[in-house]
């Protein structure tokens, strides 16, 4: 049980015309987000076969393509897309492939190592051996997971477009002040590959069935959890807390049950156990799956709204949304992007940026046992919303 202590004191930020325009002057440029692993644009039939992992071991397969197969294989992917009845039999074929071993293998006995057993209390039932130690079962070659699910599960979807009626569908005889009035807008223009993802693919309506409340900047961070073996995963998302950055209120906190099995849930840095899941799952206190809790996040945020983030783009994945890159707010870049020559060194983790700029002190929680209670995602949300005040401060009003 996590120990009490002294409520933060989060600043206030009064919505204006100014407070806006000086949030647009701290987004990153669409360059930097990329480089820090941002993703802009639906990912290829490429770039999901470069997801693929062995379901035994997890290892990513990319590793042992025999290199005259891994060319052709490439040639051969840039000229199929995701339509199933274009795609054919040709990747299933590549599925057996990568699934043997690489050339000159026959001196590796054991490629694929892995274990059988259950994992409880991070120790292997089948050999007792820690959640870290090598496996105890060996396979001559790999067995890649299945392309469909992988397909599924690295499904993007672009934040709805805020434009109610699209311009093709104005009535002419509309004057453009009435027009303005009653929310007809023109088709928003296209200004590159990162600036805005609905010039390459037409905006998804927002699926969110309930009333939408899309504010004009939020504040959002999530945490993950690690899947078993068996699927093309890297991390599942297992909390979400989205924040207004105007009036601070709390617009999402949940846990998040994942859909594919669990190995653990990175507690000592999510703060998330499966007992917490467990209850939460009881109590129907829970989002079913990252599918519902984008649902939910798209309820409050389209194209328009500024998204502020610490190192987001693994929360973005997570989450699988395309937003646009003009739209994003990463302090861990901003810190970055624009501190002393002399301050190069200085540690950019959100807990020193948030201590070092605001003096807030944060990711602090105790157990009762003195150890670390991991992160609050609500909190988290809460300090990177508190460092883009910090920033806002510093830019002038005139």
């Amino acid at each position: 049980m996590a120990q009490p202590k002294q409520p933060i004191q989060w600043s206030s930020v009064t919505e204006s015309s100014t407070e806006v325009a000086k949030l647009h002057l701290l987004t990153t440029t669409p360059k930097a987000l990329a480089k820090e692993g941002y993703v802009f644009d639906p990912l290829t039939e490429s770039e999901i076969w470069r997801k693929m992992r062995c379901k035994n071991c997890g290892q990513r397969l990319k590793k042992y393509f025999p290199p005259l197969q891994y060319s052709r294989y490439e040639q051969e992917a840039g000229l199929i897309t995701l339509e199933e009845d274009q795609v054919g039999e040709e990747m299933e074929q590549y599925a057996t492939e990568i699934a043997q071993p690489a050339r000159n293998t026959t001196s590796r006995k054991h490629l694929c190592m892995y274990h059988d057993g259950l994992l409880s209390k991070s120790v292997y039932r089948c050999c007792n051996g820690h959640m870290y130690t090598k496996g105890c079962v060996s396979n001559p070659s790999h067995e890649a997971c299945d392309l469909g699910e992988a397909r599924a599960q690295w499904l993007f979807h672009s934040t709805p477009s805020p434009e109610i009626i699209p311009a093709l569908q104005t009535p002419a005889h509309v004057p453009k002040k009435i027009q303005k009035q009653n929310g007809y807008r023109g088709a928003r223009r296209g200004r590159g590959r990162y600036t805005n993802v609905h010039s390459q693919s037409s905006p998804s309506p927002s699926p969110f069935l309930g009333t939408k409340d899309v504010r004009t900047a939020v504040a959002l961070d999530c945490e993950m959890g690690t899947p078993k073996n068996g699927t093309s995963l890297d991390n599942v998302l297992i909390r979400i807390s989205l924040v207004d950055f105007f009036t601070g209120q709390s617009l999402i906190d949940k846990l998040v049950a994942p859909d594919v099995e669990m190995l653990h849930y990175n507690t000592k840095y999510s703060g998330v156990t499966f007992a917490m899941m467990r209850i939460a799952k009881q109590n129907r206190d829970v989002i079913s799956g990252v599918d519902a809790a984008r649902e939910l996040v798209f309820r409050y945020v389209d194209a328009n709204t500024t998204i502020i983030v610490h190192g987001g783009s693994g929360d973005l994945i997570s989450l699988r949304m395309l937003h646009p890159a003009d739209k994003i707010i990463d302090t861990h870049v901003l810190e970055n992007w624009y501190q002393d020559i002399r301050d190069q060194k200085l540690k950019r983790s959100l807990k020193d940026v948030c201590l070092r700029r605001c003096g807030i002190t944060v990711q602090n929680s105790k157990l009762d046992n003195g150890r670390a209670a991991g992160h609050d995602s609500l909190e988290d949300a809460l300090a990177c919303r508190e460092i883009v005040c910090a920033w806002l401060r510093l830019i002038p009003n005139n």
